[in-house]
């Protein structure tokens, strides 16, 4: 690892090799959310579309 530039409270500070830092765990990892649902695929709702209509078809 090398030194690098590094802003602490709103103070730029230099971290030099082999310098231990303790960090509080909000700085380490930001909060996400869930991900947006997966949408299903175009081709299998058209299936699915398809699949209603010959179900309706076939109950008349």
């Amino acid at each position: 690892m090398e030194r690098f530039e590094d802003i602490v409270n709103g103070e730029k500070t230099t971290v030099e090799v082999g310098e231990k830092r303790i960090v509080r765990p909000n700085l380490l990892f930001e909060r996400k959310g869930l991900p947006p649902p997966v949408k299903e695929h175009v081709y299998e709702l058209k299936m699915e579309k398809k699949l209603k209509k010959i179900i309706e078809k076939g109950e008349e």
